[in-house]
């Protein structure tokens, strides 16, 4: 696997959003509706208490975190963001196995890093 650094990272031209993590690229899962309005919500709060906060603004659009060691800089996503993504997986999983076919399939998910590996397997 190749070493990307920040400046690749910054000349990627794609609609989709990536997170660049210890010279590695990855794809971003997208937000959905719920959680944009819920990030809606959340930025709207948290302005209007800022108002009587000095040099605190608050972010809601997509905001690259540069975390930097050494000469390297990463770019991961928010915990909260993988926290989000990984409860949408769970409820996908729950949900993609038919109610009368539960008893010999199921579906799980694994987490590595930053891959997601989907396994449907049957029960025995």
């Amino acid at each position: 696997m190749r070493d990307y650094s920040y400046e690749d990272y910054l000349d990627i031209d794609t609609k989709e959003r990536v997170e660049l993590i210890f010279g590695d690229i990855y794809m971003m899962a997208g937000a959905s509706a719920s959680h944009q309005d819920a990030v809606l919500n959340l930025g709207y709060s948290l302005k209007n208490i800022s108002k009587t906060k000095e040099k605190c603004l608050p972010r809601i659009a997509p905001f690259d975190l540069k975390l930097k060691n050494g000469d390297d800089i990463s770019v991961p996503i928010p915990p909260i963001q993988k926290q989000l993504s990984l409860m949408q997986i769970e409820k996908y999983c729950k949900n993609r196995v038919p109610l009368h076919a539960q008893h010999q399939v199921q579906s799980k998910y694994k987490f590595e890093k930053n891959t997601i590996m989907l396994i449907k397997s049957r029960i025995k």
